[in-house]
């Protein structure tokens, strides 16, 4: 079988004091299959493919003191693809969350003026 990138959804939950864990990723394969526990997380490296520091997680689990991941893609181009999907979806939800706080500082269409003390 082979998987397309049109054939996954990526539902993004954005997260508030989380450490290095900026979101929470579901991704939903074939309308019928979802994977819960990826993650976006800022680096201390450069992405080489988003050119950010910021770093795709597959869902994983502890051993001792090594992480191992749960799920891996074995296509190398596919998960590239997956891991801009995922970034996309993040920015886009990210900007989306910024012009949500803007806009609440307007009363009426105007902008709400801080008095200073």
């Amino acid at each position: 079988m082979t998987i397309d990138i049109q054939d996954v959804k990526v539902k993004i939950k954005l997260l508030k004091d989380a450490g290095k864990t900026l979101a929470q990723v579901d991704l939903i394969l074939f309308d019928g299959w979802t994977e819960h526990g990826w993650r976006v997380m800022t680096s201390e490296h450069l992405n080489p493919i988003l050119q950010e520091h910021i770093w795709i997680q597959s869902p994983c689990f502890r051993i001792g003191s090594t992480w191992k991941e749960m799920v891996f893609v074995d296509d190398k181009k596919l998960y590239e693809k997956l891991q801009e999907k995922i970034y996309d979806s993040y920015h886009l939800s990210k900007i989306k969350q910024d012009q949500e706080q803007n806009s609440a500082s307007f009363e009426n269409g105007e902008p709400i003026e801080e008095i200073p003390f």
